[in-house]
């Protein structure tokens, strides 16, 4: 599933990890967000347990614009009211750790 989706102009490679996080089920258990390789950078994915349904979490954490495709952002454990913990780096600046609210990440796919 995500066949149509594209980042960077490129359609879903399907996942690359070894296994899944260990906390990488969402609290209402309906998705598993994690991080996979996605071209040449590291993409966070929503994946839909209900229909297998895979979407990217467009984000950026440097900016207001919403999504960017050239950074590397990685999954790193839901908080205790479903927020997301994220981490995203680029080549001219370091890495930052953020939090998306549950609101950014639901609405990626439509189930």
């Amino acid at each position: 599933r995500g066949d149509e989706t594209e980042v960077a102009g490129i359609k879903f490679p399907g996942l690359w990890l070894n296994q899944l996080p260990h906390d990488c089920f969402s609290p209402d258990g309906k998705h598993i967000l994690l991080s996979t390789q996605w071209g040449s950078v590291t993409k966070v994915v929503l994946i839909s347990l209900g229909n297998g349904a895979v979407a990217p979490i467009n984000f950026d954490l440097l900016s207001d614009e919403g999504f960017h495709d050239k950074a590397s952002q990685q999954f790193v454990c839901f908080t205790e009211d479903g927020g997301a913990i994220v981490t995203q780096s680029e080549a001219n600046h370091p890495t930052i750790c953020g939090l998306l609210h549950p609101s950014s990440y639901h609405n990626a796919l439509s189930i």
